[in-house]
């Protein structure tokens, strides 16, 4: 069905990323917003003799800010490198890493988590903001594996999420597929 890339993080605490990314983020919408809302504000009162100055360095200010936060965000996912690719079959899931190539059937697995890890700011990212997320998949024998996956497909030139297959791997088992939007 699908084929995701793995990612290997650089850093031991992911969580702290994440929270870090989640900062990143809002700093990045409320600085928007305040652009959005600087300009309003020059075009309601440009009768008036308000200082150009000030207006113009509060705009650069806010600009400068927004692009410093995308910078940092994209920096972030530009720091993950690609291991390995976890496919999605009919049948079971393949991991493979390197030369190390494992499969998990679908009846051996009792649920299949997703958080939302790091978001983009790019282009390719997809409608939820969303290109890179964890899956954590909870085996019947209690063991577990997580996986830093990106968001978009290897194959079918990035047209299928990671959302979309797994609603249709829940469709075609009886697994339960667990979506946490942190």
């Amino acid at each position: 069905m699908s084929k995701f890339k793995i990612y290997r993080e650089e850093s031991s605490e992911p969580q702290k990323i994440q929270k870090k990314n989640s900062l990143l983020y809002i700093i990045y919408i409320i600085a928007f917003f305040l652009i959005l809302l600087t300009i309003n504000i020059y075009y309601k009162f440009e009768e008036e003799q308000i200082s150009l100055i000030i207006y113009f360095t509060i705009l650069i200010l806010l600009i400068s800010i927004t692009a410093y936060v995308i910078y940092r965000m994209r920096k972030q996912v530009k720091n993950l490198k690609s291991i390995g690719t976890l496919e999605f079959t009919k049948a079971f899931i393949k991991k493979v890493i390197g030369d190390l190539e494992t499969t998990y059937s679908y009846d051996n697995i009792l649920q299949i988590e997703v958080e939302k890890y790091l978001r983009d700011l790019s282009i390719s990212s997809n409608k939820n903001g969303s290109s890179i997320v964890i899956i954590k998949i909870l085996n019947k024998d209690c063991s577990q594996d997580k996986f830093i996956l990106s968001n978009r497909s290897i194959d079918f030139k990035q047209k299928i999420g990671i959302i979309d297959t797994l609603k249709t791997v829940k469709s075609m088992t009886v697994l339960s597929v667990i979506l946490n939007n942190n």
